[in-house]
């Protein structure tokens, strides 16, 4: 189910930025690899009834589409993908509760990047918004979505007109996965307690510029 929720999805965006790629420069890709840090998270009922969790460092594959309005700006549909553990402390009435989550995170974000070209060098910097896809393998309620954005900013060589490399760092944030996971009364509601993560990462790759 979630893949292919996240395959139609998917290929929704991508007919429609080809589609759209004729109205401006062309087409801009950029395939990555990269790592994210350990982030930490908690949600509160009150003193008796919480829970703290964390999504562990992994990983992160990427895929961003860009078309290229002018030399100067695009807009983006990216993709990224990463594999990790999500454990998980649960406080109850005086009891304590622990589980590690084998989670799949998928982010799907569309948003725009402004570019600043000098020579072979650009420097670059967007913001996206759009849902993280949470998939647990190990949970009888497999996946939840929720809504997300994110911040970027880094540098592109082109090697040659149409290949170049890229490094860049970004900050991702999503609403907390974690609520309405719970039957535990009190975490389970949604409505109170923790509202976002924030995870930062970063990753280098290449990128394919179709630019006119």
């Amino acid at each position: 189910m979630l893949v292919m929720y996240t395959r139609n999805l998917a290929v929704l965006f991508i007919v429609l930025f080809l589609y759209s790629s004729s109205q401006g420069q062309g087409m801009i890709a950029n395939l990555n690899l990269g790592y994210t840090a350990t982030c930490s998270f908690d949600s509160y009922h009150d003193t008796s009834a919480y829970y703290s969790a964390s999504i562990q460092h992994s990983t992160k594959y990427g895929l961003d589409l860009g078309n290229k309005l002018d030399k100067f700006f695009s807009v983006d549909f990216s993709l990224q993908y990463q594999s990790t553990l999500l454990p998980a402390n649960i406080h109850y009435n005086g009891i304590d509760h622990s589980q590690d989550y084998h989670v799949a995170i998928i982010w799907m974000l569309v948003g725009g990047t402004t570019y600043l070209p000098a020579g072979n060098f650009n420097l670059f910097f967007g913001t996206h918004a759009g849902i993280c896809i949470y998939h647990f393998y190990d949970s009888v309620d497999k996946s939840s979505s929720r809504f997300a954005w994110s911040v970027r900013g880094g540098m592109g060589y082109l090697i040659t007109k149409r290949i170049g490399i890229n490094l860049r760092a970004d900050a991702l944030f999503s609403m907390d996965p974690l609520k309405e996971k719970f039957s535990t009364p009190g975490l389970s509601d949604g409505k109170t307690g923790f509202s976002y993560f924030f995870q930062f990462g970063c990753s280098a790759g290449i990128t394919i510029s179709l630019a006119k």
